[in-house]
């Protein structure tokens, strides 16, 4: 395949993935809700999990295992961090990525942040310097569009429970 048809497919991906997402954010602007929608969408469990991380592991991390999907986020981060790193996994998952191998490095990590989950079950351990840098920039693309959709409906939310804000109408 071409360079430019798969930069054309992979346009097609990421449009296609965001219309879907758009439709899952929630009204209510939370993170929590469009991953249980994202969850719902896809028929499949997403767990978050918050670790201890370490300075040298990736800010996130998407784990997916035979029954569901785990996204890992560091301990100790603020609510907009937060949101940011798992709308960036968010958008890995509504994309179709898969990681481009096995990293033993990767399976010990989920293995202690995940410790219910065996690593030998985890199909699939996805960290952001485990990806192709185009299908990173495809889903940081996406994760800040979620990121800025939840933002824009979270306002709306509370202008319109705004006291000021109704009188002004």
């Amino acid at each position: 395949m071409t360079a430019t048809r798969q930069k054309a497919k992979a346009a097609q991906r990421v449009r296609s993935a965001a219309t879907r997402a758009e439709r899952l954010v929630p009204a209510s602007g939370q993170v929590d809700d469009l991953t249980h929608a994202v969850s719902a969408d896809r028929g499949r469990p997403i767990q978050l999990l918050a670790e201890d991380l370490g300075p040298r592991e990736p800010s996130g991390l998407w784990i997916a295992t035979g029954q569901s999907d785990w996204i890992v986020v560091p301990n100790g981060i603020g609510a907009a961090q937060r949101t940011a790193i798992i709308c960036h996994e968010l958008a890995h998952i509504l994309l179709g990525h898969v990681p481009l191998g096995a990293n033993s490095d990767l399976d010990a990590l989920a293995g202690l942040v995940a410790p219910n989950v065996d690593p030998t079950v985890a199909t699939r351990i996805l960290a952001r310097f485990s990806y192709a840098d185009d299908l990173e920039a495809e889903a940081e693309a996406l994760g800040t569009m979620l990121v800025t959709k939840l933002a824009h409906r979270a306002e709306s939310l509370r202008m319109k429970h705004d006291a000021v804000s109704d009188r002004l109408r």
